[in-house]
């Protein structure tokens, strides 16, 4: 299908396109077929993980957070009220052994029109090393 749209395309679309892709490959975003790919490098402490605090304890003063551990991992739910809006998401973080976990969320927001929209997102994260290099450290949530 891709590849249909590219040829009805001029070539000045396709370069514009093609230069849009390129800078947000800079910024480690691929777009591969219907998918948005976004790779990121964060410093996550042993103190963070034995706390089952990867994801950070400080909610934004307009949501609520609730976290659930579980042996494997933790669970964690987010309402946010903005006098416009109501955001909501619900994540899974798995534990993959001592040095690798998957995330799994559902986010639902209204749409355009109002009704709500949920997006459905998955990652995974995996040990690099033990120096975080130019990568500072999460701040512990106290």
């Amino acid at each position: 299908m891709q590849e249909l749209v590219e040829s009805l395309m001029t070539p000045e679309a396709r370069k514009e396109i093609a230069e849009a892709k390129a800078r947000l490959a800079e910024k480690g975003v691929q777009i591969e077929g219907n998918a948005i790919i976004s790779r990121t490098k964060e410093c996550i402490t042993k103190e963070q993980i034995a706390k089952s605090d990867v994801l950070g304890q400080e909610a934004p003063k307009s949501c609520s957070m609730q976290k659930s551990p579980r042996p494997d991992g933790v669970d964690l739910s987010m309402a946010c009220t903005y006098p416009e809006i109501t955001m909501t998401l619900d994540m899974r973080l798995t534990y993959r052994g001592e040095k690798a976990f998957d995330i799994e969320s559902v986010s639902t927001a209204p749409g355009i029109d109002g009704q709500p929209v949920a997006t459905k997102g998955s990652g995974s994260g995996n040990w690099l090393s033990s120096d975080c290099g130019d990568v500072e450290p999460r701040a512990v949530s106290q």
